[in-house]
């Protein structure tokens, strides 16, 4: 037959329970044990699988420490319980006639709480194993609600994994592309961002990640509350802490960029669809709106590709960016499907 935990967590008292295992309760709360024995036929038939179990013709098991043992089995099964008091010890005489059975006793507990671990890291491995991806196709946003309630929003060609359920150590999720992130707080689990070179923790707090390829640059921006942020070989000891209001970067050279007052809206405004780029590279604007309007560019002289622009609109479609940049570098465009070619006036 399987001994159930649940039969054994319905004793009142815990530390009654760990001073019968360890062979040192009085005799009132010997008669206390037996009386729990005799309430239930099922306490009884474990107890005699307990005693078959052991062997007459096995050595004398050595002196067992009562209080490791017992914090052995209280924190691998969970039970939440205060240090076990000394008590009068019952003579040596009645222990030694029970010791058979209560170190059986306690070697089925232990089997339990290991097998509670085992299930425990099984489940674990499991998880990460059914780790679930998404990419997110361009021109769309993706929002989801993660299993801790927190709520992530992602841009166009964002790429992104996490666990249906978090553990119960840490909430951990990777990203590659750009999101917003709200929080739920937890101070007993952190919130993880994994992004290419960098690791981004927090309690609960609403903050946006960008990290893209074309510069291989992770910034972070903070709308409300504390995030810290370190470069993946960075120690933990030196990472940064950013505030809300604040921006700070790990660089694509490694090298961690100490906060700085920002315009957080201007981090956010791809939430909104609003397009805007402060002294940016004509090919990380080009980058960014394929993105957004699901085209390709071919930029006839990769000269241009390195002048500066700053460009903001609320203008969602693609012609009036494209009439901004062109009435900025003196460029012309034209489609051709869903390609567009910039050039030069001859």
């Amino acid at each position: 037959m399987s001994l159930q935990v649940s039969n054994m967590k319905s004793i009142p008292d815990d530390r009654l329970f760990a001073s019968y295992l360890s062979g040192e309760c009085t005799e009132e709360e010997l008669q206390a044990i037996e009386t729990w024995l005799r309430s239930n036929p099922e306490h009884s038939e474990a107890l005699n699988e307990l005693i078959k179990a052991w062997s007459p013709d096995k050595k004398r098991p050595p002196v067992w420490n009562k209080s490791g043992l017992w914090l052995k089995i209280r924190d691998a099964a969970g039970i939440q319980q205060a240090p076990i008091p000394v008590i009068k010890r019952f003579s040596a005489s009645r222990y030694l006639q029970r010791s058979s059975y209560l170190i059986v006793a306690a070697g089925v507990l232990l089997a339990v709480a290991v097998t509670l671990i085992s299930f425990r890291t099984i489940d674990y491995l499991a998880q990460r194993q059914s780790r679930i991806s998404l990419a997110v196709a361009k021109a769309t946003q993706q929002k989801l609600t993660l299993s801790d309630g927190s709520v992530v929003t992602l841009d166009a060609g964002s790429s992104f994994a996490y666990l249906p359920q978090f553990t119960a150590r840490e909430r951990e999720v990777y990203l590659h592309g750009e999101g917003y992130f709200e929080v739920t707080p937890d101070d007993s689990r952190p919130f993880i961002v994994r992004v290419d070179d960098a690791l981004i923790q927090v309690l609960g707090t609403k903050f946006s990640v960008r990290s893209w390829e074309l510069d291989r640059t992770v910034r972070v921006a903070v709308a409300e509350g504390k995030v810290s942020l370190r470069g993946k070989r960075t120690p933990r000891r030196d990472a940064v802490v950013i505030a809300r209001g604040q921006m700070a970067a790990v660089m694509a050279d490694r090298v961690l960029e100490p906060p700085r007052d920002v315009d957080v809206d201007k981090y956010l405004g791809w939430l909104n669809h609003d397009i805007g780029f402060d002294d940016t590279s004509l090919q990380e604007i080009l980058f960014h709106l394929e993105r957004w309007f699901d085209v390709e560019f071919i930029l006839e002289d990769d000269v241009l590709a390195s002048e500066r622009l700053t460009l903001h609109t609320r203008q969602k479609s693609i012609d009036s960016v494209l009439d901004m940049i062109a009435l900025l570098t003196d460029l012309n465009y034209e489609y051709s499907d869903n390609t567009i070619r910039l050039f030069t006036s001859e």
